[in-house]
């Protein structure tokens, strides 16, 4: 069939894919689609339309709505701002790519016996078939562009190896997953490759503001995604020449140009007005309530992005590798194009890489990368047809690694379904000895990392597999003022009053302490007081510090310990680092007089535990 494929065999096999993909989705649908990130990408939307309140100043009705619609995980989808109001985590680009849909959901509630609050059923199944719709926008347009350069044997393949050889089959079609950006920006990427297409053979209105619609979505959906314009932007563009005529084709469209930037720049100022509204400042980080995650794009973790096998791309998605070779095949035989999408993909990989987050939560493997197989599809193309001209031995090594690389992803996809290969923390030890299998095993189990979560909210640390290393000290000896004489140890306490509410801090940086990814840290510190401690509020304090600014914020307070006045009294608890943005970030640990009349404080200490080698 292959060897005479044509157009209407193509269409066909086409149509199987998109029938796949809508069974797919369904056989693996969750009971509550608007859930997780997809809630904060959904919040705009009900807040908006339904409450009439974006900025969440009624704390009583959003609780409400986060108690009866989200997990018992919390919500973390947004923080408050100085201005008292909340400001999502998310920007707003997919509550667009929603909107027709939680429209749709609205109308049907109220023919239905389901309230019309923007998170039941009917809401959920309609942004549901949403996520689908965009997946097979995609596919069908992927297709499109795939037979603009290749003949129909050629884009089939490279069409069935994007979706079913890679982790896009997982992360677009099973387990809620299509309501996610990856799959909706990959939808924007066929277009926009469509349309650029469209544009550089006919140059016409019709085809620019699409396109820049299109490209504006993208950029308000991840905002890292305005390297999509590299695209248009250096089409066809590959020596001097080529450049000085993309130079003036550009000058001779120059209405066109001024339209396509002036509506690329209003989809984006829509995320603008909002954080204007929200937070009265025009630009703001949507990611400031965690100063653990954002960008860095100086440190990326590209080796880890590429090869880690924790979610190294190239070893989940290994036939991938074909597509990199592909540019050298693309080169050779179409250098319009090469720059263009080399360009594209190395600027991409690096934001990706930059993300301090590398690893993107539950996921298989790099679900980040996903929207750029539209470009990489291409280049995969191009190294088929370059693998025509080939001798018989790379053909048969090339098949057979195609093969095998395909088989295997669709073999991990099904460690992964089984819980053999979990969405994250997975160590090269773990990998290969459940290598093959479908299984999960007790004993496999022991070569995964410490599940941090669990961790964390037991507040243990487990002397058999942790040894400390090392003590940090405050004993406030080197204080001139607010002190006391009537110390725990030494000659010197600090004194905490109304008047003076923050104490000395004992603090280091991460990097001094150890190289381990993770550490527990026992904090303490001795305090005193001649009234009643129910009468009063002291906090023991301890967070990450980046910058200026605290992640892993977590505090003990004074009123949940029994202590006793007249005497000196320990307070501690323990606490398990979280992923740490930059290794020179530093840690910190304070006392916090928030009630009361005066307490004195002495002898912080914090004491670090580092895991013991297996």
């Amino acid at each position: 069939m292959f060897q005479k494929m044509n157009r209407k065999s193509f269409n066909v096999l086409i149509l199987l894919i998109c029938a796949y993909v809508i069974f797919s989705n369904i056989h693996f649908q969750v009971s509550n689609f608007l859930s997780f990130d997809i809630f904060g990408y959904y919040l705009y939307l009900p807040l908006q339309f339904i409450y009439g309140d974006l900025g969440v100043s009624n704390e009583q009705l959003f609780a409400e709505v986060i108690q009866k619609n989200l997990e018992p995980f919390g919500f973390y989808q947004g923080h408050r701002t100085e201005t008292g109001l909340m400001v999502m985590k998310y920007t707003m680009g997919q509550s667009i790519l929603y909107a027709p849909f939680f429209f749709i959901g609205h109308v049907l509630s109220w023919f239905t016996d389901y309230p019309s609050d923007g998170f039941s059923k009917p809401y959920q199944y309609s942004v549901f078939v949403g996520g689908i719709v965009y997946t097979l926008i995609g596919i069908v347009f992927f297709a499109k562009v795939l037979l603009h350069f290749f003949q129909e044997k050629i884009a089939f393949l490279v069409l069935f190896l994007i979706v079913f050889g890679t982790n896009y089959l997982l992360q677009n079609t099973m387990y809620f997953q299509n309501g996610m950006t990856h799959n909706t920006l990959f939808a924007c990427y066929t277009v926009i490759l469509w349309l650029t297409i469209k544009w550089h053979e006919n140059q016409t209105w019709k085809t620019i503001i699409p396109l820049a619609i299109v490209c504006g979505l993208a950029i308000l959906i991840r905002p890292t995604e305005i390297v999509c314009l590299i695209i248009p932007l250096l089409w066809n563009v590959w020596k001097r020449e080529s450049l000085k005529a993309k130079i003036q084709l550009l000058k001779s469209k120059g209405k066109q140009i001024i339209s396509f930037s002036f509506i690329v720049f209003c989809i984006v100022s829509l995320q603008l007005i909002y954080f204007k509204c929200i937070t009265g400042s025009f630009f703001y980080s949507d990611y400031a309530g965690n100063a653990g995650e954002g960008l860095d794009l100086f440190a990326p973790y590209t080796w880890e992005v590429l090869f880690s096998f924790r979610k190294g791309w190239l070893i989940y998605t290994p036939i991938m590798v074909f597509a990199l070779l592909g540019f050298h095949s693309l080169y050779k035989r179409n250098r319009a194009l090469f720059w263009a999408l080399l360009t594209y993909f190395i600027i991409n990989l690096w934001f990706v890489s930059s993300w301090t987050c590398w690893w993107y939560a539950e996921s298989f493997g790099q679900r980040a990368l996903i929207p750029s197989y539209v470009v990489l599809g291409i280049t995969l193309g191009y190294f088929f047809i370059g693998l025509k001209e080939s001798s018989f031995v790379k053909k048969v090594v090339s098949s057979f690694l195609i093969v095998f690389f395909f088989s295997l992803n669709i073999f991990q996809m099904m460690q992964y379904h089984r819980g053999v290969l979990p969405g994250d923390g997975i160590t090269s030890a773990y990998y290969f000895k459940t290598f093959g299998k479908l299984t999960k095993n007790q004993s496999d189990q022991k070569l995964l990392p410490m599940n941090t979560t669990e961790l964390r909210a037991s507040r243990y640390i487990d002397s058999k597999k942790y040894l400390k290393t090392r003590v940090i000290r405050q004993d406030f000896e080197s204080l001139k003022d607010n002190y006391s004489l009537n110390a725990h140890s030494g000659k010197k306490a600090e004194v905490m009053s109304p008047e003076h509410l923050y104490s000395l801090s004992a603090s280091e940086e991460y990097q001094n302490l150890t190289n381990k990814d993770h550490v527990w840290f026992s904090i303490s510190a001795y305090v005193y007081s001649d009234t009643d401690f129910s009468e009063q509020e002291l906090h023991l304090v301890t967070f990450m510090d980046h910058k200026g600014k605290p992640y892993q914020y977590e505090t003990l307070n004074s009123q949940t310990v029994l202590l006793e006045k007249g005497k000196w009294n320990k307070i501690s608890f323990n606490y398990l680092t979280p992923p740490i943005r930059r290794k020179f970030n530093k840690f910190n640990a304070y006392l916090w007089f928030r009630a009361g009349k005066k307490i004195l404080v002495d002898d912080l200490k914090i004491d670090v535990y580092e895991q013991k080698k297996p």
